[in-house]
């Protein structure tokens, strides 16, 4: 006969409502609402657990603080002597904002099996655009999340690694893609003219992020002057698209000693565009790290 299940402080016949707490088989799970005592003290318990991720709890208090929060199946986990085995980052988030939420909570989970969670990779907002059947699903949630950066006016998510620890959750994706439904379709027509660039002066999100902008203002012009900065081929000297392949050519040949931030470059390329746009002529500009993008005309 196996032994009893041990619960962490707070779990009692009331809250699982259940006649008898020697009942519950390994693994059970219920649905519960977990208060900030209750996550205090079961935090407590936790053992053995890999150090918490700061990215993974703020995001997750983002979501409870903003009302996101949704009941999906996934469960806190505690193993048979009451240790808590998954979902620290839950139970912080809920102490850092001192909100219930509404989740599955599992008991008696084997500690042997402890090598076999979070084993799985999540979706992210590519698979759930992928799902909804866009194309070029990976770019278009890269524009995405640099499109909502750029217009919150953070460009600290704009930096190199910024947008992998963004703010913006898949749901912020989806909203944003469908409430702009020209998005998908320029997006497309951006890759396909960024595949005739040479070499890869600048990433494909970039690229297309900026592709979307000029094209908002000017679809020709924005046709014309991203086609030649692509291609590099029958450029004028010292004309705005000469001027920004010069400068992202020489990014990419200082990529190893200098980090460009995704910020930097689209204010190069803004630059450049508003110069096309007036018919200006550039010799070779010299762009600042700490420059404000301009106004896109």
């Amino acid at each position: 006969m196996s032994k009893p299940i041990k619960f962490p402080k707070g779990v009692n016949k009331e809250l699982l409502n259940v006649a008898d707490l020697e009942k519950i088989q390994e693994g059970q799970t219920f649905r519960i609402q977990v208060t900030p005592e209750m996550a205090k003290n079961w935090l407590e318990t936790n053992y053995d657990n890999r150090k918490p991720s700061k990215i993974t709890y703020n995001y997750l208090v983002n979501q409870i603080q903003n009302g996101k929060w949704q009941f999906n199946g996934e469960s806190i986990k505690f193993d048979e002597n009451g240790h808590l085995v998954d979902g620290q980052h839950r139970l912080l988030a809920v102490t850092l904002t001192k909100k219930r939420i509404d989740t599955a909570v599992s008991f008696g989970i084997p500690r042997s099996a402890f090598h076999t969670m979070d084993t799985g990779k999540n979706r992210n907002s590519a698979d759930v655009l992928s799902a909804k059947g866009y194309k070029n699903p990976n770019v278009l949630a890269a524009v995405a999340r640099q499109l909502l950066a750029i217009e919150n006016n953070n460009k600290d998510l704009l930096k190199e690694n910024g947008l992998r620890k963004t703010k913006f959750d898949n749901e912020d994706i989806m909203d944003f893609v469908h409430d702009r439904p020209d998005i998908p379709e320029v997006v497309a027509e951006a890759y396909n003219v960024g595949q005739k660039m040479t070499m890869k002066i600048v990433s494909r999100s970039v690229f297309c992020t900026m592709y979307y902008l000029f094209y908002k203002r000017h679809v020709n012009d924005a046709r014309r002057f991203m086609e030649s900065v692509a291609s590099g081929v029958g450029l004028e000297l010292n004309s705005p698209a000469w001027a920004l392949r010069h400068s992202l050519e020489k990014m990419y040949n200082e990529r190893e000693k200098r980090k460009y931030s995704h910020y930097h470059k689209c204010t190069v390329l803004a630059r450049c565009w508003n110069a096309f746009r007036k018919n200006e002529k550039m010799k070779r500009p010299h762009f600042r790290k700490i420059e404000e993008m301009p106004k896109i005309i």
